[in-house]
């Protein structure tokens, strides 16, 4: 669990070409932990501020006053979701679901035959307790490897 030491940082750095979202950026912003980062696309999208969640770095860091890294800056992020809700609700019709999603069953499967699990890539113990789908689990306990409980 990462969090808790993103939580005790006083910067998240992150130093991408390029991200598709920033998830990093967003747990340490929920976190109340500033950020370093390169101009990426994302940053307005996240509604990142430079100066105040944190700093964004230019490409070429020459001219870049790094002794304002010293300056940690104190914040509280919040994203207006709802807005946003609305927006894709506009775009898109404010629908129901046409079908009831069930996801699927997990059972617990206890093996009792070691083995090299390709799926988990790693040797599977005997007396440790797996997850798996209906569909999975009947493989291993077919193949001679496991038992339900």
């Amino acid at each position: 669990d990462i969090i808790p030491w993103i939580k005790k940082a006083d910067y998240l750095v992150q130093l991408s070409d390029t991200e598709a979202f920033g998830y990093s950026i967003v747990e340490a912003l929920e976190q109340g932990t500033a950020i370093i980062t390169t101009p990426l696309e994302v940053l307005p999208e996240l509604n990142v501020k430079d100066g105040k969640h944190g700093y964004i770095v230019p490409w070429d860091i020459d001219g870049f006053d790094c002794q304002k890294l010293l300056n940690v800056p104190q914040f509280t992020y919040k994203t207006d979701s709802e807005a946003i809700v609305t927006q894709w609700r506009n775009i898109l019709g404010y629908t129901q679901p046409k079908h009831a999603y069930k996801p699927q069953d997990r059972v617990s499967v206890q093996i009792i035959k070691p083995y090299k699990d390709l799926l988990l890539n790693r040797m599977v113990p005997v007396g440790e307790v797996i997850m798996a789908f209906e569909e999975r689990a009947n493989e291993i306990i077919n193949a001679g490897f496991g038992r339900r409980v």
